[in-house]
């Protein structure tokens, strides 16, 4: 089994479902680029843990349920925050940093609980973004045959890229969410990052997880 195991997708494609399987059948440890986020978003914007996904597994939560408080959805409120403040504002900041504020910080996890425990192994729920890609393989003493990336296809929520308003507008309809939710490059740019296992979620979940467990014990 790889060291670390890294899962994109659509949102609501079965990421959270496969990691929680890692956790549970294979004993990985469930990590996530997001998760300080998570936190600090429900804090910022007194959420709960529904509303930014916190112990999701079964896409059962409210991110996408817009806050009266607020005229916003948590799912935009992580995105704005998550991107354009925490990936490009922060470079006015700390501009050594670049993008890299949150996936220097899960690196930097890995590294230190990997020294502890030599034989841990992670399961990433929530791969978006070409510079965490690359910073998967810049963590010492892990080699690319230590890694693998999975990409979860459901027809019902993944979508190519959207390359103009009508393509997001059509999206937004078919998975009953927010047009500017799906256009964020939060929401495409992990079509560009290159994968190993390509995993369809196109039937029940214990369809789904027994079509992992097959190809992952090849």
């Amino acid at each position: 089994m790889p060291r670390i195991i890294a899962i994109c997708g659509a949102k609501r494609s079965g990421k959270d479902v496969l990691a929680e399987h890692l956790v549970r059948k294979y004993n990985y440890e469930r990590v996530a680029f997001a998760e300080p986020l998570k936190h600090a978003i429900k804090t910022l914007f007194n959420f709960d843990d529904d509303q930014v996904g916190i112990g999701e597994d079964k896409g059962t939560g409210k991110k996408d349920v817009v806050d009266e408080r607020w005229g916003i959805t948590p799912r935009a409120a992580l995105q704005f925050f998550g991107t354009e403040v925490m990936q490009d504002k922060i470079q006015d900041l700390l501009p050594d940093v670049k993008r890299n504020f949150f996936a220097n910080t899960l690196k930097n996890y890995i590294k230190t609980r990997m020294d502890a425990n030599k034989e841990q192994r992670f399961v990433i729920s929530d791969l978006r973004f070409i510079h965490e890609y690359e910073m998967l393989f810049s963590i010492p003493k892990i080699r690319k045959d230590d890694i693998a990336i999975i990409r979860v296809i459901r027809p019902d929520t993944s979508f190519l890229r959207i390359s103009n308003p009508c393509d997001a507008v059509a999206a937004a309809a078919a998975s009953s969410t927010s047009v500017a939710s799906i256009a964020h490059k939060s929401e495409q740019e992990y079509i560009n990052i290159p994968y190993d296992i390509i995993l369809f979620n196109n039937d029940t979940i214990d369809a789904y997880i027994e079509k992992f467990d097959k190809i992952i014990s090849v």
